[in-house]
């Protein structure tokens, strides 16, 4: 969750003194995509981990094997998808929130 809260600060730092003003606007524009990206990472993680501490606990190293290698797959999984998904598709999400200019280059 620090990760995660860290990210406005980092896009302060660097988009805002060093790019510009446009660019910090284009980072708080993205950012809801960014939390899409933190909210399916901590679903797999929070949910895997309860998992795999309760299995660790009881010594049960097949379910630990298993969970892992679902954790592993479905990881994998997720990131091609959100990858490509956020390549083809954040220009069109940028539209539905800004209308032009340089913000939307920045943002997209």
């Amino acid at each position: 969750m620090l990760a995660i809260g860290l990210y406005p600060l980092m896009d302060g730092i660097f988009g805002g003194n060093i790019i510009g003003q446009a660019a910090m606007t284009a980072c708080g524009v993205a950012l809801p995509l960014t939390f899409f990206n933190s909210g399916t990472s901590t679903l797999l993680g929070v949910g895997s981990a309860f998992i795999l501490s309760r299995a660790s606990g009881k010594g049960d190293k097949e379910t630990v094997d298993k969970i892992m290698g679902n954790l592993i797959y479905w990881v994998i999984l997720f990131s091609v998808i959100i990858t490509l998904g956020g390549i083809f598709l954040a220009p069109y999400f940028i539209d539905l929130v800004v209308s032009s200019g340089e913000i939307k280059e920045l943002g997209a």
